[in-house]
C-alpha cells in the first residue's frame, strides 16, 4: 500500500493572471502550471482564461475555460522517463460564483484529462471550493476565508497521486480578471444598471387599465419618459401585433404619440405597450403595459 501523503507536501494549485479580455484561451504550457508541485505529480494545469460573464439576481457568475494539449514536467515516476516531458489532452471549465447578500462565492472546477502517462489521472474530475468575501473577489479584489471544499467527482483515497496533485491551498479565490477585464465587467454593470432604471422610469399615464375608446376615434397614448429615452409604443388588439392585424406602432423620445382616426378597429380588446427603443432589443418582449376596450 502506498504511504499517505504528506498534507503539508500537497500540490497546491496556484494561478497566474488571465491572460485577455473574455476570449482568447491562454496557450497551455509547463509555464503557466498552478500545481506548485508539478515536478512531483507530472501534471501541470494551465489558467483558464475569462470567457463570459453575466449578472446573476445578486451578484455575478464568471465563466473559465481553456482546452487543449498540455504537456507534463519532468518528472520520475514509473512509466515516465526521468527529465522527459510527455504530452496529453487537459480541459479545465471554472465557474465562478458570487452572492452580494451573502458575500459568498464559489468555484465550481472540472477538469478532464486524457491521454496522460499516469492511466489513473485520465478521467473527468470535479472540484468545488466555497469562501466567504469581504466583497467581489474577482471585480473587487475582495479578500476571502475558506469555508468548505467539495470533492464532487475526484478519486476518494488520499493514497492516490491525483488527490495529492490537485490539492488547494490559499489565497483564495484561484481565478482571477485582469484589470482591462474589470474595466471592461465594470462598464458594462453601469451601462446594465442605467437600462433598468430607465425601463423602470416609463409608464403609460393615458389610456387608464379598462378604460373603453370609441371605436375609430383617434387617439392620445400619454406615458413618462424622464430620461427622454427612444420609446417604441404600440396599440394592438389584444394578443396580435403581427401584420394585418391592426396593430400600430409608432416611437417617440417625447411624452406622447397619437393614433390616427379609424386606426383602432376591430371593436375588442386592445393592449398599449410602451418599451424603450434598445439595439437587438426584441419588440414586445417587455416595458409597460395597459389593456383598454374599443367599442
Amino acid at each position: 500500500m502506498m504511504q499517505r501523503p504528506n498534507l503539508a507536501r500537497r500540490a497546491a494549485l496556484g494561478w497566474p493572471l488571465l491572460a485577455s479580455l473574455l476570449g482568447v484561451l491562454a496557450p497551455v504550457s509547463v509555464q503557466a502550471a498552478m500545481n506548485d508541485n508539478a515536478e512531483t505529480f507530472c501534471i501541470a494545469i494551465p489558467t483558464p482564461p475569462l470567457v463570459s460573464w453575466e449578472s446573476a439576481p445578486s451578484g455575478r457568475v464568471y465563466q473559465f475555460h481553456s482546452a487543449g494539449q498540455a504537456s507534463t514536467p519532468p518528472c520520475p515516476p514509473a512509466g515516465l522517463v526521468l527529465g522527459t516531458a510527455q504530452n496529453f489532452g487537459l480541459a479545465v471549465n471554472v465557474i465562478g460564483t458570487w452572492d452580494g447578500k451573502t458575500k459568498k462565492a464559489t468555484e465550481a472546477m472540472t477538469f478532464g484529462i486524457s491521454m496522460h502517462p499516469i492511466q489513473s489521472y485520465n478521467g473527468d474530475w470535479a472540484w468545488t471550493i466555497a469562501l466567504q468575501c469581504s466583497a467581489d473577489p474577482w471585480l473587487q479584489g475582495g479578500t476571502c476565508k475558506l469555508l468548505e471544499v467539495t470533492t464532487s467527482k475526484l478519486p476518494t483515497s488520499p493514497y492516490d497521486a491525483l488527490y495529492s496533485a490537485l490539492q488547494f491551498s490559499g489565497p483564495y479565490p484561484k481565478t482571477s480578471l485582469t484589470a482591462k477585464q474589470k474595466e471592461a465587467v465594470k462598464t458594462a454593470t453601469t451601462a446594465k444598471t442605467m437600462v433598468a432604471v430607465i425601463e423602470k422610469s416609463i409608464s403609460i399615464k393615458s389610456p387608464k387599465t379598462g378604460q373603453v375608446h370609441p371605436l375609430g376615434a383617434p387617439l392620445v397614448v400619454e406615458i413618462t419618459n424622464p430620461y427622454g429615452t427612444t420609446v417604441s409604443v404600440t396599440v394592438s388588439p389584444k394578443g396580435n401585433t403581427w401584420a394585418g392585424s391592426g396593430a400600430v406602432t409608432l416611437t417617440t423620445k417625447g411624452t406622447s404619440v397619437s393614433i390616427a382616426q379609424g386606426k383602432l378597429a376591430p371593436a375588442g380588446d386592445w393592449t398599449v405597450r410602451a418599451q424603450a427603443q434598445w439595439p437587438n432589443a426584441v419588440a414586445g418582449s417587455g416595458g409597460a403595459t395597459v389593456n383598454f376596450v374599443v367599442k
